[in-house]
């Protein structure tokens, strides 16, 4: 059996990812590139390789309760070299911490070359990618249009496989304010 590569990504509220589906919509039909549309917003934590999805979920099954929905602050936006318009969250201690966590529970399947990892990693929320320089300029233009900072609740994390993109499984976090 062939290595597959696999995300461990944090998910939000409804109204969080309602108005961040928007923008991800408006950003396709500024640049005619819908790569990130067909994805839910997320800031991904990890890129992992494995065999098959079983013994991934198996590790974040035994994690899962030492994680509670948190309130995040996204303060603007940023850009990739390799044309990828993004928002970019507060790395605060709660994305810290569960990055360094997941990671460390995924040693063993960590991916070569890995962005995802904690001290090397840059959460970020993609809005387009794959932009020509001018597709980039009218995306940026259209988020400039909103307000920073926001706020926005991770609510779950999720497992997906990379290509062709597949969720797995989603978490639900509990709420820390019961």
């Amino acid at each position: 059996m062939t290595l597959q590569t696999f995300y461990i990504s944090l998910y939000f509220d409804k109204d969080t990812n309602k108005w961040l589906s928007n923008l991800i919509n408006q950003a396709a039909q500024k640049s005619y590139n819908g790569t990130v549309k067909d994805i839910p917003p997320h800031i991904t934590v990890a890129m992992l390789k494995a065999q098959d999805s079983d013994i991934l979920c198996q590790k974040i099954d035994t994690i899962i309760n030492e994680f509670f929905a948190q309130e995040i602050t996204i303060a603007g936006i940023g850009l990739f070299q390799t044309k990828v318009v993004y928002l970019q969250p507060v790395l605060n201690w709660y994305l810290h911490n569960i990055s360094v966590k997941i990671n460390n529970t995924f040693l063993q399947e960590q991916q070569k070359d890995n962005k995802y990892i904690p001290y090397n990693w840059i959460p970020h929320i993609s809005i387009a990618k794959r932009l020509t320089d001018t597709e980039q300029l009218d995306v940026i233009k259209l988020l400039q249009g909103e307000k920073f900072p926001r706020q926005a609740t991770i609510c779950h994390i999720g497992l997906e496989r990379a290509k062709p993109y597949k969720s797995i499984k989603m978490w639900a976090l509990q709420d820390i304010n019961f």
